[in-house]
């Protein structure tokens, strides 16, 4: 029987009668028993909880209008999107290659090619590769400065840099006056008229 005393619990325990050793065991192992049973509260064993697999929507492909497509408006089942295929943006203007820049600029200014990439200062031979490099940073989009100077027997980016600054008036005039997609050697010899026009 459990009375309150204050603030705890009082358990009456009557005593048990034990004749043998075994008898007392026992005893002593069920007051353990009441104690626990007053003391600790019983407390499930938690279960590990599993992780679920999150499940990722499925992108839903929106086909474009047809009017903006250019078609009539009957022509919308023609439009089949591919799925599983990446779209790369487009490129407003066609990327060159270096070595084609520095081949036309070649052709332009007269300078043979293992002159353009020589470490030679002639004068000649100096504003052609600098107009190169300058071309090379107009026309060869996604080239970094040390790329491009990498590709003219490893020269520094700040060299690069220098022509591009030195020549980059000629940029708008270059655009302005040559129509997209055309070869490097007209954007080359436009800029070495240029050149030869701004040195008069």
């Amino acid at each position: 029987m459990q009375s309150i005393e204050g603030n705890r619990i009082a358990t009456c325990v009557r005593p048990v009668p034990c004749s043998s050793s075994a008898d007392a065991i026992a005893a002593a192992a069920a007051v353990r028993e009441r104690r626990r049973s007053i003391f600790f509260a019983y407390q499930a064993p938690r279960i590990a909880e599993v992780a679920q697999p999150v499940k990722v929507e499925e992108p839903k492909v929106v086909p474009p209008e047809p009017r903006k497509l250019g078609l009539p408006c009957t022509a919308a089942f023609l439009f089949v999107p591919a799925m599983g295929v990446r779209a790369e943006p487009e490129l407003s203007s066609p990327a060159y290659s270096i070595a084609e820049i520095a081949k036309s600029m070649c052709i332009a200014a007269g300078v043979e090619k293992n002159e353009m990439f020589s470490p030679r200062r002639v004068k000649p031979v100096v504003q052609a590769r600098q107009i190169a490099m300058m071309l090379c940073k107009m026309l060869a989009t996604g080239q970094s400065l040390p790329q491009i100077g990498r590709k003219f027997s490893g020269r520094d980016h700040t060299t690069v840099l220098h022509a591009v600054r030195k020549f980059e008036w000629m940029m708008p005039i270059l655009k302005a006056q040559i129509p997209e997609g055309s070869h490097p050697l007209h954007y080359a010899n436009m800029a070495w008229d240029l050149y030869k026009t701004s040195e008069q």
